[in-house]
């Protein structure tokens, strides 16, 4: 683990941000994942704040391409939901495969992160909760 970069990718669609991610979330390689969504996250604030955004904003974490996540991975997914529910952003997981999942569903955050199949499906929440 960790000898794997980690890439986040990030696009705007309407009201949202998707964070795709690409790689091992592992303790070497979180710094990348923090950064992004807390940029991100800031970005949405800023646009909330000037106005821009009339409807309630949305942070999507594509992690469909996310091969492993250790625990530090998830002290950062926690981390961006508490930091997303004070802003008052909408926050999804996308397509985590099997591996992640499991690890999602042991420690109960199934119960408490949105998890959609696809991108589409996330955005279609993302504008029923706007």
């Amino acid at each position: 683990m960790g000898d794997q970069s980690l890439h986040v990718l990030l696009e705007r669609q309407a009201d949202a941000l998707v964070l795709t991610v690409v790689g091992e979330v592992d303790l070497y390689s979180v710094p990348v994942l923090s950064a992004a969504a807390l940029d991100a996250l800031q970005t949405l604030q800023q646009a909330g704040s000037q106005g821009r955004d009339e409807d309630r904003p949305c942070l999507v974490l594509d992690l469909e391409a996310v091969s492993f996540m250790d625990s530090a991975g998830l002290g950062v997914l926690v981390g961006v939901l508490r930091r997303a529910k004070q802003q008052g952003v909408t926050f999804s997981l996308v397509a985590p495969q099997a591996a992640v999942m499991s690890l999602l569903h042991i420690t109960g955050l199934t119960g408490v992160m949105p998890i959609w199949d696809d991108v589409a499906a996330a955005m279609a929440h993302c504008q029923r909760k706007a």
